[in-house]
């Protein structure tokens, strides 16, 4: 990744860490860097080869009873058509996890928008678990306009 797109990440997330009353936001050695919101875990990657930034969260695992199972799995694929209740992002499973995973052009943002997308995803994601955990497909969230989101 070129030093001035991980600069620009670090900015980002030196200007949200002084936001939130953390010192020393910055991408680790491998790229990542991780944030807890609301005790949410959240994974920001910064992809070496392309400079993209990706928010990144575990929902859950798939549940293994199998009406359950289907159940999570219709909302999912409602919630992913057309990006409706994703808030710009994508869900997948992958070895029997749900994930949440958002792409994002770093160099096109500035922090008051890259601070309202991470906020936003965070309230996605716990949306997202809240219809899960319903027993009962919801309405889609409104989709939100996510300047800067390149979407997957």
């Amino acid at each position: 990744m070129s030093g001035d797109s991980r600069q620009w990440v670090n900015e980002l997330l030196r200007q949200l860490g002084k936001a939130a009353g953390l010192s020393g936001a910055a991408l680790d050695a491998g790229g990542s860097f991780s944030l807890s919101l609301d005790g949410t875990v959240f994974t920001l990657r910064q992809m070496e080869e392309t400079g993209e930034l990706y928010i990144l969260h575990t929902l859950g695992a798939l549940p293994e009873e199998r009406e359950e199972r289907a159940r999570v799995s219709a909302l999912l694929l409602e919630r992913n058509c057309f990006f409706q209740g994703v808030g710009g992002g994508v869900l997948g499973v992958y070895a029997q996890n749900i994930y949440y995973t958002l792409r994002l052009a770093p160099k096109s943002l500035e922090y008051p928008d890259f601070e309202r997308i991470v906020l936003a995803a965070a309230d996605t994601c716990a949306k997202l678990k809240q219809e899960m955990e319903a027993g009962e497909s919801a309405p889609a969230a409104a989709q939100e306009d996510l300047n800067g989101v390149m979407r997957v």
